[in-house]
């Protein structure tokens, strides 16, 4: 179906800008502004043609704004309302051959409306749960059972009602003996409020501000050193961009800031390659929390577009390809509960590792992983495909002397994310490092290994 071009490298340098007014009269808050934006060329849009289509040199998409608008704040609603006119040119796209071009032009115009309730925002309590919610007798409970406990701060963008509890709160959490954290930031679609002093601002009191801005950047790395102080460790969602600082703070264990699972909820969903190109991008920059492991794929219906496009051996082989030190079985007991068979993989995958091997791979199109668990002789493997089948000679090469049980959880026969992404096969076969295995791969799909030694 598609070619791909020989090695090269390419470059994009552009320049973007934005030069702005704001200003307030009656506590409402009036901008304008114009910027200058780019898009370099996606990964498959450059290199990922069509049979018939050798090269493609392709200019980043440009786009040119100009915005006028308001904010403003009332009670618990938050607003704002703007007019905005944008010119895109090399607008990147397939024509009538179905061949990449950039030579799209298009003109944009329109009014933006949009209204926040942050009620709940301003008014979550982090140190005190609910009265139905015993959290101490939970505590003491979980010590008893050697269990530890993950607790889950939701914001809902109440950047500074979280702040001004954060430090209680992480006291709170180090007496109860909670050691893992998962912060949110979900709830505003138009940046997160900030409130600002009479001094700042005389007619206004809230400024919006995005996830990359030195204000929530700041904000970010305090939660990051108060909860080291603390002994906790940090899983952030809605976070910016890794950049390190993890090395500097390895309580920072993970975090999303990826395309993940969810979005196979509530949007036209992630397609089968999209996992086949994260460990080639995203994953390079650190460890990802994309909650893989759910079992329930057609969780809305067959009929329903909103599904999970994947099989679910898929889903298993997801748990050793991306990886994340701190993995969560993201589906509901239930749905794990019918499927105990495959549900032992999970129980038995650990989270972090001796070390990893990139066994083969393809932007794009696949991906296979080997990797050691942590002080033990024991591997799990993972492969996953795009929407092609296909089929992948494992060899066990990196396995030590010495004889292993290989526990194979692989797609059926008659498998395939679309029609049937529940066909699956669970077999056991004894292997050394002299031992290979041809595995065959789904649309959709792909396999997922134990190898514990003997």
């Amino acid at each position: 179906y598609y070619n791909r071009p020989a090695d090269r490298t390419d470059n994009f340098n552009e320049i973007s800008a934005r030069i702005g007014l704001v200003t307030n009269f009656e506590e409402i808050n009036y901008f304008a502004q114009i910027s200058l934006g780019f898009r370099p060329p996606q990964i498959n849009e450059a290199y990922r043609l069509q049979k018939k289509q050798n090269v493609t040199d392709l200019n980043s998409e440009t786009l040119t704004m100009l915005e006028v608008g308001s904010r403003y704040e009332w009670d618990s609603i938050m607003g704002s309302i703007s007019v905005y006119k944008s010119k895109k040119k090399n607008s990147i796209f397939r024509d009538a051959e179905n061949f990449i071009v950039d030579n799209g032009k298009t003109n944009h115009k329109g009014i933006e409306l949009s209204l926040d309730w942050i009620a709940n925002a301003n008014a979550f309590d982090f140190t005190r749960a609910n009265p139905f919610f015993d959290l101490l007798e939970i505590a003491r409970y979980a010590e008893a059972k050697n269990v530890e406990l993950i607790l889950h701060n939701e914001t809902s963008g109440g950047v500074g009602n979280y702040e001004r509890q954060m430090e209680q709160a992480y006291d709170f959490y180090q007496e109860l003996g909670v050691h893992y954290l998962k912060t949110g930031y979900v709830g505003f679609f138009n940046g997160y409020p900030r409130e600002l002093s009479d001094k700042m601002m005389p007619n206004g009191r809230v400024v919006y501000e995005w996830n990359h801005g030195q204000f929530m950047v700041n904000h970010y790395q305090k939660s990051i050193v108060e909860a080291a102080k603390r002994e906790i460790a940090i899983n952030m969602h809605e976070p910016i961009k890794p950049t390190g600082l993890r090395r500097t703070y390895p309580n920072f264990m993970t975090r999303e800031g990826v395309r993940g699972q969810e979005y196979n909820a509530w949007s036209d969903g992630n397609q089968p390659a999209h996992t086949t190109i994260l460990p080639f991008t995203r994953m390079m920059a650190g460890p990802v929390d994309f909650t893989p492991g759910v079992f329930d794929l057609l969780f809305k219906g067959e009929e329903d577009p909103s599904r999970i496009r994947t099989t679910i051996a898929k889903q298993l082989a997801l748990m050793v390809v991306l990886y994340s030190p701190l993995q969560m079985a993201a589906d509901l007991p239930r749905n794990y509960d019918e499927k105990l068979e495959l549900f032992q993989f999970i129980k038995d995958v650990p989270a972090d590792w001796q070390k990893s091997l990139p066994l083969d791979g393809d932007v794009g199109e696949f991906v296979v992983y080997a990797r050691q668990q942590r002080d033990s002789d024991n591997w799990f493997v993972g492969g996953i495909t795009n929407e092609q089948a296909r089929s992948f000679e494992l060899n066990f090469d990196f396995l030590d002397e010495g004889d292993y049980l290989a526990t194979l959880y692989r797609d059926g026969a008659d498998a395939d994310w679309q029609s049937n992404p529940y066909s699956t096969v669970i077999e056991s076969l004894e292997v050394n490092n002299q031992s290979t295995l041809g595995i065959d791969m789904a649309p959709g799909g792909g396999f997922a290994i134990s190898i514990i030694k003997r």
